[in-house]
C-alpha cells in the first residue's frame, strides 16, 4: 500500500508541476492516475506489484486526462450536483445526469453511494462510486465524502 500511496503522490506532484494542462485535463489525469495505481496495486507481488501499481498509474492518467478534455464546465457542474446528491441523501438511489451539447462529445454520469458510515473524528461519511461517458467512452471513479461540522460535504478522497 505504501507504494500506491507514494506513486500516486508523486503522479499528483508531478501533473500539478506540469501546469501545462486545462484545469479539466488535470483533474481527470490526476484522479485517473490515483485509480490506476489503486487498481494496479491489487496485483502481483513484491516486485510484480509496484510494477502493476505503475503501469495502472499511467493508464489510469491517460484515460482520465483524456476524459478530462472531453468534459466542458456544464458538464462538469452537472456531475458536481449530482454527486452532491448522492452523498447528502446517503441512500443507494442513483443520481444521472446528462448532457447532449457537451463540448467534447455527448456526455452522461451517474453516482451512486455503496457504503454510508463514519470517519474516526464520528463525522458522516459517504463512500461513492461515480461514472462517465463521454462520446461512448467510460470512466469510473471511486471516492469518499465526510460531512464538515458546519453541515458541509467535502470529498475527502
Amino acid at each position: 500500500m505504501k507504494a500506491t500511496i507514494r506513486t500516486a503522490a508523486g503522479l499528483a506532484l508531478a501533473v500539478t508541476l506540469g501546469g501545462c494542462m486545462g484545469s479539466n485535463e488535470l483533474a481527470g489525469t490526476t484522479f485517473g492516475g490515483i485509480a490506476g495505481g489503486v487498481i494496479g496495486n491489487q496485483f502481483g507481488d513484491g516486485d510484480g506489484k509496484v510494477a502493476a501499481t505503475a503501469l495502472g498509474a499511467v493508464v489510469g492518467a491517460s484515460l482520465g486526462g483524456a476524459l478530462g478534455r472531453s468534459l466542458d464546465e456544464q458538464s462538469r457542474a452537472m456531475a458536481d450536483r449530482a454527486t452532491l446528491q448522492a452523498v447528502t441523501s446517503g441512500s443507494s438511489d442513483t443520481y444521472t445526469w446528462e448532457n447532449p451539447a457537451n463540448a467534447g462529445g455527448p456526455a452522461t454520469g451517474q453516482v451512486n453511494v455503496t457504503r454510508v458510515g463514519s470517519n474516526s473524528a464520528g463525522q458522516p461519511c459517504r463512500e461513492y462510486i461515480s461514472t462517465v461517458r463521454i462520446a461512448g467512452e467510460s470512466q469510473e471513479a471511486f471516492g469518499i465524502a465526510c460531512r464538515e461540522a458546519d453541515g458541509s460535504w467535502r470529498i475527502v478522497q
